[in-house]
């Protein structure tokens, strides 16, 4: 309830445990990137700053823009699903918070430079060409 989670907030600042509002803001984001209805405004009224400083926040604590964040942490559970699961490509892209499958291949193929359907059957060859020595 939205009490309890007052009393909550206010006994951790009571007691010195209380997360700066970027801490929660950048929280909330790692914890709910696959939500494909996250955008910097539902941010910003959700925690009562502009739009603007939801970027500038981002910007600070990981050096991308909001946009690009969220796409590096939605393609990176992505990869993880692709490698982990034999689960089909367009319930891995909805899972990963993409609405339409074709954002989804344009955005992996961008970053990673191959269709996840080609990045899953030649998952063996990628990982050996790429791997940190």
């Amino acid at each position: 309830s939205i009490l309890g989670s007052v009393c909550i907030d206010i006994i951790s600042d009571v007691c010195g445990e209380s997360k700066s509002y970027k801490d929660k803001l950048m929280q909330y984001i790692n914890e709910n990137f696959c939500n494909p209805e996250l955008y910097a405004g539902h941010l910003a009224d959700m925690f009562m700053i502009s739009t603007k400083q939801v970027s500038r926040i981002v910007r600070e604590y990981t050096g991308m823009c909001f946009s690009d964040y969220l796409q590096y942490l939605r393609l990176k559970k992505a990869v993880e699903l692709l490698t982990e699961t034999d689960k089909p490509v367009a319930e891995i892209a909805n899972e990963c918070g993409y609405n339409a499958i074709n954002t989804f291949y344009r955005a992996f193929k961008k970053e990673y430079g191959i269709a996840p359907v080609e990045f899953r059957r030649n998952l063996v060859m990628f990982v050996s060409e790429n791997r940190l020595t």
